[in-house]
């Protein structure tokens, strides 16, 4: 279809581009529901006090991303069982994790910015690592940039970085997340656990 629409001069726009890319493969940790409670009472409360507009994201959306593996207009079987492997061989013990600032980082592509709790953790660059060596090593994509944070909204307003009292959790596990792009949908596919804090 939409090679028939090129063929007769139709050029399309991003936004039809994007609207034809409707499942997002990533791989994320996401955050236990204690955690995320906690980041909506903080996350509301900064908002409150710093007269930020915007819809906080749902409860259950709140994710520290690892690796995006790629928008598709179907979700390709075949990518999922490979992701599925590389996840298999990563083998890291539970680590903490500490959310201790927050920014709205600067969208260049959009009007909205993410407002994100800043995440920090040595157990978080070497899950981002492992699991990265091993996505390459079976052929797919993995991301080389990581700033690991936490999106709790997206707004109109640019937002320094301020601290804030620190939220500290442990990672248990890491799942391969299948996003409903628009929906605000997230399907875990699957999920591996860490080995136990020695």
């Amino acid at each position: 279809m939409l090679q028939s629409a090129l063929d007769s001069g139709f050029v399309p726009s991003p936004a039809y581009l994007r609207r034809k890319q409707k499942d997002r493969l990533f791989f994320g940790v996401l955050l236990d529901g204690y955690t995320a409670l906690r980041v909506g009472h903080l996350g509301q409360q900064f908002c409150s006090e710093n007269d930020i507009q915007g819809t906080p994201r749902g409860r259950h959306l709140l994710h520290i991303s690892l690796h995006h593996l790629g928008d598709y207009p179907r979700l390709p079987a075949r990518i999922v069982f490979a992701a599925r492997r590389a996840a298999e061989v990563v083998s890291i013990p539970a680590f903490d994790v500490t959310l201790n600032s927050i920014v709205a980082f600067h969208n260049t592509k959009s009007a909205r910015q993410p407002l994100v709790f800043l995440a920090e953790g040595a157990g978080l660059v070497t899950l981002h690592r492992g699991l990265g060596g091993a996505l390459r090593r079976i052929g797919l994509r993995a991301s080389e940039h990581f700033r690991p944070h936490v999106t709790f909204l997206y707004g109109p307003d640019a937002v320094a970085k301020q601290a804030i009292e620190p939220i500290r959790f442990v990672v248990k596990e890491f799942a391969l997340i299948h996003s409903e792009v628009g929906l605000s949908k997230y399907n875990v596919i699957d999920r591996w656990p860490l080995n136990p804090s020695q």
